[in-house]
């Protein structure tokens, strides 16, 4: 049986509740998509409301870009960046 594993803090889980892909090294083949669980999400989304940074992945979770958008981010050449007030 194949069970899916949370990227972040390694419980088994039934289902994603959302995943990134990180930017790889030049010496990766491909990057692995990491998973998350729910915990987890919830966990980053107050990360990132409470300190305001998102950190930049090659493919962004679906609450990143959501957080993005709130908090006034953007994404320019696959970095977050501020917008210009």
């Amino acid at each position: 049986m194949n069970r899916l594993r949370c990227s972040k803090c390694g419980r088994f889980i039934s289902d994603q509740a959302d995943s990134y892909i990180p930017f790889g090294n030049y010496w990766d083949d491909e990057p692995e998509i990491k998973l998350m669980c729910q915990k987890c999400v919830d966990e980053e989304i107050e990360r990132i409301r409470r300190t305001g940074k998102i950190f930049s992945h090659y493919s962004p979770a679906n609450f990143e870009w959501k957080l993005a958008k709130e908090l006034g981010y953007k994404r320019v050449d696959g970095w977050w960046r501020k917008e210009d007030v």
